[in-house]
């Protein structure tokens, strides 16, 4: 198990719900338990590293994505739990520097606790909890798409602080099967704010081979 994925077990124990499957909501395929390291490109040059796990902690789907700038060494660690059978948040812990966000997701409130140094402050959200996603989960979302062409799904993406998006509809679609690195891959954009995201899911294992992020006239490309 790597770094930050024990690292966001010992930050969530405790406080995450179990999983449980919710009323009325078709099930998503099952996600493989891995983790893959990204490099991340504009104009073919190195911008940052990311890593993304997926994995279990107890009946809880766990998804953690950890970024490193090669700018200025700056890093990011976003840890998900949500349910797995729909991927509905439970419980979301963001940390960036010295500063830790821990976002609780209830029935019809989100509750967000910022924490810098001894200091924490909670502030409360009122959002259609039980009807979003977290924008965190897009990849995984992406990754349960069926492998039809032009399937589409349009979930409503709650963006956490610091973001000041809140809750957007994001569609998603299965648009073509490419090849990846000699691998049948999935091609899928995700109509994300900003431009669009567009990940490549390998046909059969449901790994994110590939993905771009696009932010007005930039696109950022990570690649295994």
């Amino acid at each position: 198990m790597r770094l930050a994925l024990a690292l966001a077990l010992v930050i969530a124990a405790g406080v995450c719900s179990p999983a449980a499957a919710q009323d009325e909501e078709p099930s998503l395929p099952a996600l493989p338990v891995r983790a893959d390291t990204f490099t991340a490109t504009i104009d073919s040059v190195v911008i940052g590293r990311g890593v993304l796990e997926w994995g279990r902690r107890g009946l809880d789907h766990l998804s953690v994505y950890s970024w490193k700038s090669a700018r200025d060494g700056s890093s990011v660690t976003d840890s998900l739990f949500s349910y797995p059978l729909t991927l509905r948040p439970v419980k979301e812990v963001r940390v960036t520097g010295d500063t830790m966000r821990t976002i609780i997701y209830g029935r019809d409130t989100v509750w967000i606790t910022t924490t810098v140094g001894d200091i924490s402050e909670t502030a409360r959200a009122v959002a259609p909890t039980m009807t979003m996603h977290a924008s965190s989960s897009l990849p995984a979302l992406a990754a349960t798409m069926p492998f039809t062409r032009g399937a589409r799904r349009v979930v409503l993406a709650y963006h956490a602080p610091p973001s000041s998006l809140g809750a957007r509809h994001v569609p998603l679609v299965a648009e073509a099967l490419d090849e990846v690195g000699g691998r049948p891959a999935w091609r899928d954009p995700a109509g994300t704010p900003g431009g669009g995201t567009t990940f490549w899911i390998d046909a059969q294992s449901r790994a994110v081979l590939r993905w771009n992020v696009r932010e007005g006239e930039v696109v950022i490309k990570f690649r295994r």
